[in-house]
């Protein structure tokens, strides 16, 4: 592969003035991606490297950069060859050569690695409301991208807001080609988001030994992303493999927004020390489903992300529809029509209130404090960490750590006020917890979300024995059928009985859900003398979880 160090011949036989350039002489996005399709081996030439180097190191350009990425490891031309060595090549800290381009010097390059003042909002093309967001994306995808935008566009609403102080964080959750990464596009005009596809959790405050201590700070991610969301399409490693622990630490170490401070021996202590919301950031992500060590280490640590799920389209008419429909637009064009009417969104709101949201306090004594109590109790015990094991005879023995429900309550407030402030509203609605409703039962592992959605579906009952479980989580057996009524016990969410129920053939467990009203949450539609205040979120049959 070639580096750096090439030779003069090769970079002599390289004309960039052929390929458009900058204001500094530096090829901008499309020279760079011209010169690769010319010729593959240009990509690791010093003036295309330089040239990437700095669309990779100016926020407002890095997503360039990664549309780059994108193309160069794409199964269409350019073929570039080493692409992995290529893009660390980028993104290591080896200096550009300032005296070969005009006005660039390296003050300027310092400055852009260590002031990092927050990008201004630009006035709307267009005024834009969300039920034109919502048209527009009904008419390129459909439902299930729909309430994922909905679930994300809570993050860069939330840092309007003056009195909330924490990291506003949602991650879409679905599995391999679902649609996640498709959605999170959708976001990335928006003024204020500091795009990388991949980040760790070193990244937020760098505190390498071999770092000088004028150097400490240039490469730290905490102060460029304040204010501003943190746009993640890939966040797998942090949800799966080695490390989670590391992972989750760090993220609900700056999950308050008040800064990060490391400490090591061979540097001291170097980081950000500021008031509640002084380093607040947003992050929207995607990750296929977490390992149970995730969720485990997600507990142990403080959980402060809300999920949201994307599953699978099944229905062939809406695959059609996406990949062939709309009269012959491409796919990347429907992104690009649907991404310009969520920036001018955004920017029509972020100018409507001056940047600043002021909401209403809602009623203490209300339905919505209601609701957001209980949505947050749901969450608390579903994603609880559970200590039970199987003993000889096959039942769990063992307790279980189950987090106070306030900061999930709290989460839950906020994504329900920005909701409201979607729609104009200046007050939360129990209509706006229909969303919160959604990434209640998708804050929870896989396993446990199939049950305590049976339990708390209102055209269920509230009463299953081991047989009915089985089938309506299409288990393997009566046992896995046992084990997962026994888990739920262990949350604290439902009462497991031996021998609870008289059959024709002697007797059944039964597991009952011990607190009704997360059933009667849900039964908008199915009560007539009392609904609850929120309808079914899902698409369930009746005893069924799909």
């Amino acid at each position: 592969m070639r580096n750096d160090n090439q030779t003069s011949e090769e970079e002599n036989s390289f004309n960039a003035e052929v390929y458009e350039q900058d204001e500094h002489g530096l090829l901008t996005f499309d020279g760079v991606l011209q010169a690769a399709i010319d010729n593959p081996a240009y990509a690791h030439y010093p003036t295309v490297l330089d040239s990437a180097r700095f669309l990779y190191r100016d926020n407002d350009t890095r997503w360039e950069f990664w549309e780059l990425y994108g193309e160069f490891k794409g199964d269409d031309d350019p073929d570039v060859s080493g692409i992995q060595e290529w893009k660390k090549t980028i993104e290591s800290d080896h200096e550009i050569d300032e005296s070969k381009y005009d006005g660039l010097d390296r003050t300027s390059l310092d400055d852009e690695l260590i002031e990092h003042e927050t990008p201004d909002v630009a006035k709307p093309d267009e005024e834009v409301t969300w039920k034109e967001v919502e048209d527009i994306v009904l008419l390129y995808f459909n439902q299930n991208t729909l309430d994922a935008v909905e679930a994300l566009a809570t993050v860069p609403i939330q840092l309007m807001f003056d009195d909330f102080t924490d990291c506003p964080m949602v991650i879409i959750v679905g599995n391999a080609s679902s649609g996640k990464t498709t959605v999170l596009e959708l976001f990335k005009g928006w003024d204020r988001v500091y795009t990388t596809h991949e980040v760790t959790p070193a990244a937020f405050v760098t505190h390498n030994a071999d770092q000088d201590n004028d150097d400490l700070g240039k490469m730290d991610l905490l102060p460029k992303i304040t204010d501003q969301v943190l746009w993640v399409p890939e966040m797998g490693t942090w949800f799966s493999g080695d490390g989670i622990e590391k992972y989750m630490r760090t993220l609900s170490g700056v999950a308050d927004g008040s800064g990060y401070v490391k400490s090591t021996g061979a540097q001291g202590s170097h980081g950000y020390d500021g008031e509640p919301g002084e380093y607040q950031f947003g992050l929207m992500g995607a990750t296929t489903p977490p390992s149970p060590s995730a969720w485990s280490e997600m507990g142990n640590a403080g959980a402060r992300v809300l999920m949201h799920g994307m599953p699978n389209t099944d229905d062939d008419d809406e695959v059609l529809k996406q990949l062939f429909g709309n009269n012959g637009i491409s796919y990347a064009e429907k992104k690009s029509i649907v991404q310009d009417k969520i920036s001018n969104w955004l920017r029509t709101l972020y100018h409507e209130h001056d940047g600043h949201i002021e909401m209403n306090n809602e009623d203490v004594d209300g339905k919505v404090a209601e609701t957001a109590l209980k949505l947050g109790e749901i969450i608390a015990h579903g994603r609880a960490v559970s200590y039970a094991t199987e003993n000889v005879d096959g039942d769990l023995e063992g307790g279980s750590q189950i987090e106070d429900r306030k900061r999930a309550t709290q989460m839950i407030r906020f994504t329900a006020r920005a909701r409201a402030a979607m729609d104009g509203r200046s007050s939360v609605e129990t209509r706006d917890l229909q969303l919160c409703a959604r990434i209640a039962f998708a804050t929870m592992p896989e396993k446990r979300r199939k049950i305590i959605r049976l339990l708390c579906n209102p055209k269920n009952g509230t009463k299953f024995t081991t047989a009915e479980v089985m089938t309506a989580l299409n288990l393997g057996s009566k046992h896995t059928a046992k084990n997962r009524m026994q888990t739920v016990e262990n949350l604290g969410l439902a009462v497991f009985t031996p021998e609870g129920q008289t059959t024709r053939g002697g007797s059944a467990d039964i597991v009952e859900l011990n607190d009704e009203r997360l059933m009667w949450l849900f039964s908008k539609d199915t009560e007539e003398s009392n609904p609850g205040p929120l309808s079914w979120p899902f698409d369930d049959q009746e005893i069924g979880t799909a």
